[in-house]
C-alpha cells in the first residue's frame, strides 16, 4: 500500500441490514492494509454500532448516512456524516461510547446541521516498511 489512498463512499438509509455491507468494505481495507484480525473486528464493530447510533438521528428530510472508508498511509478511516435534528447527548449516541474503546479514536463534530463522527485505527508496520 506504499503512499496509496484509496476510498470508498457508501450512502445508506437506516436499514441495519446494510451494515453487513458497511462491516465487508472494511473488512477489505483492513486486508488490503495488514491490519490483523483483532483490529480488523474492532474497527469493523466499532463502526457498525455508530451506525446504528446514528440512525435514529437522520433527519426526515434528508434520511441518508454517508459511509465513507479510507485507506491512508497510516490509518484506516471510517467517516459518518448526516444532515440531523439538534439531539441532546448526540456526542455520546455518535461513537463516543464503547466504539471509542475498540479503536485507536473516535472524533465527533456538529456543524450546521451535519453531524460527523470519524473513527479511526492506525496502521502499526514493521520499521521496515514504512
Amino acid at each position: 500500500m506504499a503512499n496509496k489512498t484509496t476510498r470508498v463512499l457508501l450512502k445508506l438509509t437506516s436499514d441495519a441490514r446494510l451494515l453487513a455491507g458497511v462491516g465487508g468494505a472494511i473488512g477489505f481495507f483492513a486486508a488490503l492494509a495488514g491490519l490483523d484480525s483483532q483490529a480488523s473486528a474492532n474497527l469493523i464493530a466499532a463502526a457498525e454500532e455508530a451506525c446504528r447510533d446514528c440512525f435514529p438521528q437522520l433527519s426526515p428530510d434528508d434520511p441518508l448516512l454517508d459511509v465513507r472508508i479510507e485507506n491512508l498511509t497510516d490509518r484506516i478511516q471510517v467517516t459518518l456524516e448526516h444532515r440531523s435534528r439538534p439531539t441532546p447527548g448526540a456526542a455520546t449516541a455518535s461513537g463516543h461510547g464503547t466504539a471509542a474503546r475498540r479503536v485507536d479514536r473516535v472524533e465527533y463534530k456538529a456543524e450546521g446541521g451535519v453531524s460527523r463522527t470519524t473513527i479511526i485505527q492506525y496502521l502499526r508496520r514493521p520499521p521496515d516498511q514504512r
